[in-house]
This record gives C-alpha cells, sequence and structure tokens, in this order.
C-alpha cells in the first residue's frame, strides 16, 4: 500500500482540510524512499507541516486548484525538491507547465520545499 504522506496537501491546496486527513498515494519510486527510511518520512512530515503554517500565516497565497490525479505528481514533486534532486526552477517549471498562472504559488512553495 502506497499511502504514507498525510493528505496534506489539500492543506496546501487551499487549507480546507483538517491536519488529521487520511493519506494519498505516491508514486512507487518515492514510496520506497520513504519507506526505507522512518526518519525520512517523520522529516518530510515536519517539512509539511511548516509549509502548512507558512500558508496559513500567508493571507495572499492563491490556492492551486490541484486535481486529484495529479496529487501524487505534485507530491513527488515536493519531495524530490525537497531532497535537492531537483531545482526550485524545475519545479516551478514542472507546475506551471500544468497549472500556468500560479508562478507566485508554485515560487512560494518552491522556496518553502527547498529550505533546510
Amino acid at each position: 500500500m502506497l499511502r504514507i504522506i498525510p493528505h496534506a496537501w489539500l492543506l496546501i491546496l487551499g487549507l480546507c482540510a483538517p491536519m488529521a486527513m487520511m493519506s494519498c498515494a505516491m508514486t512507487p519510486g518515492m514510496s520506497d524512499q520513504i519507506q526505507a527510511d522512518g526518519a525520512t518520512k517523520q522529516n518530510y512530515d515536519q517539512k509539511l507541516n511548516k509549509i502548512f503554517d507558512a500558508i496559513r500565516n500567508n493571507p495572499d497565497y492563491k490556492r492551486i486548484p490541484f486535481k486529484d490525479e495529479d496529487m501524487p505528481w505534485f507530491g513527488t514533486l515536493g519531495f524530490l525538491l525537497w531532497k535537492h534532486k531537483i531545482t526550485e526552477e524545475k519545479f516551478i517549471h514542472d507546475g506551471l507547465s500544468r497549472y500556468p498562472g500560479y508562478e507566485e504559488s508554485f515560487t512560494f512553495l518552491a522556496h518553502h520545499f527547498a529550505m533546510d
């Protein structure tokens, strides 16, 4: 079963779900990396919580209307940036290729995923 990250992406997208929501499915490559290291999953969960707090504290954050089928893609993209496997520019470019018009939101998220 690939349900490993809290379904907190909804919070990133619109802060419309409680933090205790269920998990969302991730792509196999990413889930293998997280399942192989419990500390990595815990650290990533902590990173997500910090991002949710940053969104909550930013009244100008523009909600990205992600489709359910894009959640695994977005989860993987965020994880890869967090692990420094891709650049902030790649994260933003890939995000805008699917959701044009949300450059400020993707830039905000990229900055927070990339922060140590």
